[in-house]
C-alpha cells in the first residue's frame, strides 16, 4: 500500500497518528497558502494506491476533493475525504456519542436540557463524572425520550445516577415542541437530537416532507462521497481513529475559541423579544408536556429514589431580562404554577438563576441568551455549589 497525504500540516497530524503502519505514508504535500498545486498531476497521482485530503474545514477540504476527483478522473475510487469518514463514524445522536465512549465506563451525573445547558454547563468543573446531554433546541418530550432510551441501551452506565440536572429555559418552556418548529430539521440533524421518534412532526407545516423521508436526505447527505468500496480502503489504511482523539468527538464538546464571543450592542438592538412561542399559547403542547415532565420525573426516580433531581433555569443576560421582562411575566406565572405543582409530587429542587448576579456580567455571555466558555464555567461552579458538589472529592471523567 502506498498513500499520498495532503491537506494542511495542522490537519495531518491526526491521519498520521491513525494510520495502521506509518510506513504506508510515501508522501505528504502541505498544502498552505504558498505551496500544494505545483505537484499535482495526473501522472504523479497515479503512483499512489490511496490518496487522502487532510483538510478539517468542511468547506476547504470539499474544493481540495473536487479538485484532486477531476485530476485523477476514473481513478476517483482510491481519493478519500479523511475527515468526512471521520466525522461519519460519530453516532447522529449526542446521547449515543455520549454514552458509546469507551473512556467513560459510569456516570454519576445527567444533564439534560436545551442549548443553554449544553453551552452552559460544563461536566469538568463538577466534582463528579457527569453527562451532558442537553441539545440545542431539545424539548420536554425528548428530555424524556433521552432518558428512557439511555435505560434501555446503557443503563450499566447510569445505574448508579445520583444526580439528574434539567434545564428548563425559560418560561414558555412548557409551550415548546420542537417537532413543530422551525428548528426541527437543525434539532434532528445538525444538533444531534433523538431522531428515533416523530413525535409530532406529521403536523409541522414548515417542512414539504415526512419523518421518514428526511431521515433518509440526511443520512445520504452525512454518507454523500463515502460508499462500501471507499470504507474497504478505509479499513486496510486506518485502525480506531477516534482513539487517536482520546474520543473528543463522543462527547457533547464546546470548542473553547468558538464560545469566547463576548455579547454586543448590536445582540440588544436586533433582540425580537415577542417570538411566537411567547406572542401564542399553544394548550394542547402545554398539556402535553406536563404529561411528559411528569413521566420523565417518574423514570428518574424510578431509576434511583434518593436521586437528587435539579430543575433549573439558566441566567439569560440581564439588559436582555429587562427587555424580556413584561412580555415575560404572564409566562412565568404559568410555568411557576406548574413547577409548584409538580414540586408536591416529586421531591426535586428547584433553582431559578435569572436573577443572580452573574447575570449581569457582559463578560461572561457570548449572545443575549447564552453564556459563553467563560461564563459557562464561571456558571458550573456556582452550580455546583448550589447542588453540593463543591463538598464532593473531585473523581472520575467528564464528558
Amino acid at each position: 500500500m502506498k498513500i499520498l497525504l495532503i491537506g494542511k500540516e495542522q490537519d495531518i497530524k491526526l491521519v498520521c497518528r491513525c494510520v495502521r503502519d506509518v510506513e504506508m505514508v510515501d508522501k505528504i504535500i502541505c498544502w498552505d497558502d504558498d505551496y500544494g498545486p505545483e505537484e499535482l498531476e495526473p501522472d504523479m497521482l497515479a503512483l499512489y494506491d490511496a490518496v487522502i485530503v487532510a483538510v478539517e474545514s468542511e468547506k476547504q477540504a470539499g474544493y481540495l476533493y473536487e479538485l484532486l476527483a477531476c485530476i485523477i478522473g476514473d481513478d476517483e475510487g482510491k481519493l478519500i475525504n479523511f475527515y468526512a469518514v471521520y466525522r461519519a463514524m460519530v453516532p447522529d445522536m449526542i446521547v449515543d456519542r455520549v454514552m458509546k465512549n469507551p473512556l467513560i465506563p459510569k456516570y454519576d451525573g445527567m444533564i439534560l436540557g436545551i442549548s443553554h445547558a449544553n453551552y452552559g454547563i460544563i461536566p469538568r468543573c463538577l466534582n463528579v463524572p457527569f453527562c451532558n446531554l442537553a441539545v440545542p433546541s431539545q424539548d420536554i418530550y425528548y428530555n424524556l425520550k433521552t432518558l428512557e432510551y439511555c435505560l434501555a441501551n446503557y443503563r450499566s452506565r447510569i445505574a448508579d445516577l445520583k444526580y439528574l440536572v434539567i434545564d428548563m429555559f425559560d418560561y414558555t418552556y412548557f409551550n415548546y415542541d420542537v417537532s413543530l418548529s422551525k428548528t426541527a430539521v437543525s434539532y434532528y440533524y445538525y444538533y444531534g437530537g433523538y431522531i428515533l421518534d416523530a413525535h409530532n412532526f406529521a403536523g409541522n407545516k414548515n417542512f414539504d416532507y415526512g419523518f421518514e423521508q428526511m431521515q433518509i436526505l440526511l443520512q445520504e447527505k452525512k454518507l454523500a462521497g463515502i460508499d462500501h468500496e471507499k470504507m474497504l480502503l478505509w479499513e486496510k489504511i486506518f485502525d480506531n481513529v477516534h482513539a487517536g482523539t482520546q474520543y473528543r468527538e463522543f462527547g457533547n464538546p464546546v470548542k473553547l475559541f468558538e464560545r469566547a464571543r463576548i455579547v454586543k450592542k448590536k445582540d440588544l438592538d436586533e433582540y425580537r423579544v415577542c417570538t411566537s412561542i411567547v406572542q401564542n399559547t399553544y394548550q394542547d403542547t402545554i398539556k402535553e408536556n406536563i404529561a411528559h415532565f411528569y413521566e420523565l420525573l417518574h423514570l428518574a426516580y424510578q431509576l434511583n429514589p434518593d436521586l437528587k433531581v435539579f430543575v433549573i433555569l439558566l441566567p439569560r443576560y440581564a439588559e436582555a431580562e429587562k427587555m424580556a421582562a413584561q412580555a415575560y411575566a404572564g409566562w412565568k406565572k404559568i410555568f411557576y404554577d406548574i413547577i409548584e405543582e409538580s414540586g408536591r409530587q416529586y421531591p426535586f429542587r428547584f433553582i431559578d438563576f435569572k436573577g443572580h448576579e452573574i447575570s449581569q456580567e457582559r463578560a461572561c455571555y457570548y449572545d443575549i441568551s447564552h453564556l459563553n466558555y467563560y461564563g459557562a464555567v464561571k456558571f458550573t461552579h456556582l452550580l455546583g455549589t448550589y447542588m453540593g458538589l463543591d463538598k464532593e472529592e473531585r473523581h472520575g471523567y467528564y464528558a
